[in-house]
């Protein structure tokens, strides 16, 4: 009997986060720590800091975890990996170990804290056993008052807007009326809008993921390559500019949209998401292909970085 290849997820998340979308795959073992363990392979989720890797020979994958507008990565750090996977960002674009992949963040419905512990509060599997049909017929957004990046101070004048104009418009979030587990929200209602911080191509996040998952028919303030990995009955991409653009496109949805095709659609999309667009797929697929940069001796200390990033960014649901 062959045994399986491990690999070695480091990050700052709790391993119940990851644990979640981990396939049970016949050739790979995933690990996860906060630091580096013996391993086959390592894939470091987004940490900034200077690591010890247990073997000097197996491949190491850096996984970039936010856009430019929040936060970016120092190239010479990434050259240290033989990959990096993450959005297609126009900084990143000449680095020579890049592999543009989706689908690379963790999910967040189903997950809540309490008593100051991470908990699922519902499984992958349960988060879709909430029928369209017997859900309050209106649109919910999951969002919070940050106003860092343009895109954040574009996307609360968008909520403003369309709060004014859309009677069955539902807002929770930090500032607004606030929820422990976002899948509380997702699957009361039959239509969800997702609002992201940024509007980079080849890269979305957990906003609109959470919303597939508990086949929920979503709105996108984000960037249309969106539809390279859902169907517009699943996903629909709002445009950016003119707040009337995007309260027609609306209205025009809900008034035309046969929930009969949005269910058969969100049921493929939400399969995709769990078979393919989620990181423990992404990185089992990068493996499958040859590393061809060779990453530089890591034993030599890191350069110093402007900022430490810690992945417990990501527990921040409602940014």
């Amino acid at each position: 009997m062959v045994s399986k290849k491990k690999i070695n997820l480091v990050s700052d998340l709790p391993s119940l986060i990851f644990h979640r979308s981990n396939p049970n795959h016949p050739d790979f073992e995933w690990v996860y720590s906060r630091d580096p363990v013996d391993a086959d392979y390592y894939v470091i989720y987004g940490v900034i800091r200077e690591f010890v890797f247990p073997s000097q020979i197996a491949p190491r994958i850096f996984v970039t975890t936010e856009p430019p507008e929040i936060f970016r990565y120092s190239k010479s750090i990434l050259l240290r990996y033989n990959a990096v996977l993450g959005g297609d960002f126009e900084y990143l674009r000449d680095l020579p170990n890049l592999s543009v992949a989706t689908g690379l963040l963790n999910w967040s419905a189903g997950l809540a804290r309490q008593d100051g512990v991470m908990c699922e509060t519902k499984t992958v599997e349960t988060l879709g056993d909430f029928p369209l049909s017997q859900r309050s017929f209106g649109i919910s957004i999951v969002t919070s008052t940050k106003r860092v990046t343009k895109v954040q101070k574009e996307r609360l004048a968008l909520i403003e807007y369309l709060s004014r104009k859309i009677n069955n418009l539902h807002i929770f979030g930090r500032g607004f009326e606030e929820v422990g587990d976002k899948s509380q929200v997702l699957t009361k209602y039959t239509h969800h809008l997702a609002l992201e911080n940024h509007k980079n191509p080849s890269f979305w996040t957990e906003k609109v993921a959470d919303a597939i998952l508990c086949n929920t028919r979503t709105y996108y303030f984000g960037n249309e390559s969106i539809l390279q990995d859902f169907g517009s009955n699943a996903v629909l991409p709002l445009p950016f500019g003119s707040f009337d653009d995007v309260y027609r496109k609306i209205m025009v949805d809900l008034e035309n949209t046969n929930l009969d095709h949005v269910v058969q659609e969100l049921t493929r999309a939400r399969k995709y998401l769990i078979e393919t667009a989620n990181i423990h797929s992404r990185i089992i697929s990068r493996i499958s292909r040859p590393f061809t940069h060779s990453a530089a001796d890591y034993s030599l200390r890191m350069p110093n970085h402007p900022k430490q990033l810690s992945n417990m960014l990501r527990l921040k649901f409602f940014h």
